[in-house]
């Protein structure tokens, strides 16, 4: 393992070397800068684990150099000043310690040690976290008979995917071969059946077992031509190669389908187009109504974009609100705000609209609606909300100014607001959006990552977040008293959520043994239909 190394930098040379050769005793390496400038590209270029900074220094001080270096790295100030002031402003500029010059040798050893180790287990710690992570995910989205995805996997890669075109393969009789040769070898028959269905095709392919005897497959294509044309080619391939199941050789029997859809509508063709071709006796088969599905959604669309534009004219898209609470006491913390349109004695949910506010780049006004009529129902209270923002809210870039606004118009406190976004937005976020996220977190508002659990994740990029909250997805939670895994990754989350002190919210909590469960693994929040359905009203 390499050596920690600490880089000193000052601007005086002799300070420089008393101070490395107070350090040597420490099994570290030392390198050094004489100004700002030079530390700067130092850490560009090298493995930095603690800086040691001076702070009066030409050109630019210390302060500017540590602001400009935009770093992680802990930062111990060492310098002449001794001021209050001096000391305050260090500690808001990053630093993790303070040391007056002259100093004591034992005590810059004592420091630069205690900072050193508390760095090498922070590290550990990260890494720790990582690789449970991944191996959560592992457990959570992979098949582990076959090595392929499982349906959990399929279920969030359609929600990303543009890919609407799916293709299954079932194998027949294949209970008969686990009674003939038992559950170990037909496992090893398929995973034997997906090397062989990779190697035949010369594009890439994602694989997902699905049911014992079903995968779907998705090709990197959106072409149905092409995608008819490779499912022929494995229908052909597969009638005349033979697989080996101890020692015996067979030929799987395997119906292709073919079908079009968005999300679970393509399983549930793939599924009509499987039966159509069982009842027909054929090994492929091509399910077409896709085409009146797509104009279907396209003219829901656009009745929901004009419902939606005349109900913010209308003033009738407005806020509910849905109470989050202590867990332990039952007591209300905060509200989250939720869309809805008022259509008479109706209220409408966005399941209906929020799609199509989306696709057709209207949703920042729902947004901007939801902001300031929640401002203005919690004006002048000490009450927290919680409101739900969008990649394209950060990408336009107007929430800085518009929620500084709506802060000071009601009489709001900046902590009193939480910005509730997507996991999707922390791992697939542009940079613009990121940095949009972290000057909202500067300004003191909170950061919450809603459906934690659902996309990729992980702790050392919410670290770089700066997030303050998880909401866990619902999945983990509404059936979490009968599904052992489930408890498992809730209780898993948790802990590594306390570590970073982060605080926890669980959604979708719909009964009492729920509840139970919740307090018994110290989740800290709790929010579903068990202690209110959303209102119109909150209640102070």
């Amino acid at each position: 393992m390499s050596k920690q190394k600490v880089l000193i930098v000052d601007d005086n040379p002799s300070n420089i070397k008393l101070a490395a050769d107070t350090l040597n005793s420490l099994d570290i390496s030392i390198v050094f800068a004489t100004n700002g400038f030079k530390a700067i590209n130092i850490i560009k270029e090298q493995l930095i684990d603690l800086i040691l900074m001076d702070i009066t220094m030409p050109k630019i001080d210390g302060f500017e150099t540590v602001k400009q270096m935009n770093t992680n790295i802990p930062v111990i100030y060492v310098t002449a000043l001794h001021d209050k002031d001096s000391v305050l402003k260090a500690f808001k500029n990053g630093g993790v310690d303070y040391i007056t010059k002259p100093f004591y040798p034992e005590e810059l050893i004592a420091r630069v040690s205690t900072h050193l180790n508390l760095n090498k287990l922070n590290k550990n710690l990260i890494h720790e976290v990582e690789v449970k992570n991944k191996e959560l995910k592992q457990s959570m989205f992979i098949d582990h008979s076959t090595g392929t995805f499982n349906t959990a996997q399929l279920y969030l890669d359609l929600m990303k995917s543009n890919n609407n075109i799916g293709t299954m393969f079932h194998i027949k009789k294949i209970q008969q071969y686990e009674i003939a040769f038992g559950l170990q070898s037909v496992e090893k028959l398929l995973e034997d059946f997906v090397r062989h269905i990779n190697k035949i095709i010369d594009c890439k392919i994602t694989l997902y077992h699905i049911t014992y005897s079903d995968f779907i497959c998705l090709f990197d294509t959106n072409n149905i031509e092409k995608t008819e044309e490779y499912c022929l080619k494995i229908v052909d391939n597969l009638k005349q190669h033979t697989f080996n199941i101890q020692d015996t050789p067979i030929y799987l029997n395997t119906v292709v389908s073919v079908a079009f859809g968005k999300e679970k509508k393509l399983i549930q063709h793939l599924r009509i187009a499987q039966q159509e071709a069982l009842n027909k006796n054929k090994n492929y088969y091509f399910y077409e109504c896709e085409g009146l599905e797509v104009i279907k959604q396209q003219t829901k669309n656009l009745y929901w974009l004009d419902f939606l534009q005349n109900s913010i004219k209308n003033d009738t898209l407005v806020p509910f609100f849905q109470p989050i609470v202590d867990t332990q006491t039952a007591k209300i913390v905060k509200y989250e705000c939720l869309a809805r349109i008022k259509d008479g004695d109706k209220i409408i949910s966005p399941f209906f609209f929020i799609d199509a506010a989306k696709q057709l780049g209207i949703i920042t006004q729902v947004t901007k609606t939801i902001i300031e009529k929640s401002c203005k129902m919690f004006a002048n209270t000490s009450m927290h909300l919680s409101i739900n923002i969008t990649k394209d809210d950060l990408t336009e870039g107007y929430l800085v100014d518009m929620l500084k606004e709506m802060s000071n118009k009601y009489n709001l406190k900046r902590s009193q607001i939480t910005l509730e976004v997507l996991e999707e937005i922390s791992v697939f976020g542009s940079d613009t959006v990121v940095n949009e996220l972290l000057k909202l977190k500067a300004d003191g508002y909170k950061i919450a990552l809603d459906d934690f659990g659902s996309e990729n994740a992980s702790f050392s990029r919410m670290l770089d977040l700066k997030v303050d909250i998880i909401k866990l997805d619902g999945m983990f939670i509404k059936n979490i008293d009968t599904h052992k895994n489930s408890r498992l990754i809730v209780e898993g989350i948790t802990h590594m959520a306390k570590l970073f002190n982060y605080e926890v919210i669980a959604e979708y909590v719909h009964k009492q043994e729920i509840v139970e469960i919740l307090q018994e693994l110290g989740v800290h929040y709790s929010q579903g239909y068990y202690f209110s359905e959303p209102v119109e009203i909150p209640n102070f």
